[in-house]
């Protein structure tokens, strides 16, 4: 067993002496049950890939008018016919 020093900002320290009020922990017993509660939330949190991530994103539907890359030559005469047709 080793001993750690911990300090807390005054807003922390009003939560930790509410949590010591309404429970008959002591400190130590609230530190190590925060830790055994973060742990676990920890373990049951999915790792997502980066594919996961990318396709929960909002990106709209996309504008029609941009082509892709590949068709950059196309796609710049394209883009000055339409300019300077107007």
């Amino acid at each position: 067993m080793s001993i750690k020093t911990v300090r807390l900002d005054r807003d922390t320290e009003k939560v930790l002496a509410v949590i010591l009020r309404k429970t008959d922990l002591s400190i130590t017993g609230v530190i190590k049950k925060s830790l055994l509660i973060f742990y676990e939330k920890l373990q049951n949190q999915q790792q997502r890939t980066a594919f996961e991530v990318y396709q929960q994103l909002d990106l709209g539907t996309g504008d029609a008018d941009i082509p892709p890359s590949t068709n950059t030559r196309q796609s710049v005469l394209k883009v000055l016919k339409k300019k300077h047709k107007k």
